[in-house]
């Protein structure tokens, strides 16, 4: 066999070998990326949860709460909830998210976000559960810490 042929084998299996990595990987690197942006999307959802309940606005806040969540808690449970944290720690100036894990599972998609919220006289650390009901982000229940 002349070098050229061997030349020309060895870069068709070369052009083999790269074809074969990416159709394996490509998979694992945009299953990577999708979630990526499912935990972008998540702690989205979160900061405008936590930014309505700054401002005070728990209507907007309850709306973004899972179909779960309602079933559980009423709307003016909530917003008591809420009065009753700010009457004892004074009004809830930020929120600054800890920690988060996003997870695929059979059901869908979840995410845990660890949280300091920070009142006028104490902080409170909360763990928040986002789920993704459909296309949107919603918070699916919440507990301190």
């Amino acid at each position: 066999m002349s070098i050229e042929k061997k030349d020309k084998s060895r870069f068709k299996w070369k052009r083999v070998a790269i074809l074969a990595g990416v159709i394996l990987f490509f998979p694992a690197i945009l299953y990577l990326f999708w979630g990526m942006h499912e935990a972008h999307a998540s702690n989205a959802a979160f900061s405008k949860f936590s930014n309505a309940i700054i401002a005070k606005q728990y209507e907007q806040a309850y709306s973004l709460t899972s179909i779960e969540f309602q079933r559980a808690t009423e709307e003016n449970q909530f917003e008591n909830q809420q009065r009753n944290l700010m009457s004892k720690l004074g009004d809830l100036k930020k929120v600054e998210r800890n920690s988060f894990d996003t997870e695929e599972h059979r059901d869908g998609w979840t995410s845990l976000i660890s949280a300091t919220f920070s009142y006028e006289r104490a902080e409170k650390q909360f763990d928040v559960q986002m789920k993704k009901e459909g296309n949107q982000w919603k918070v699916y229940g919440y507990s301190d810490q």
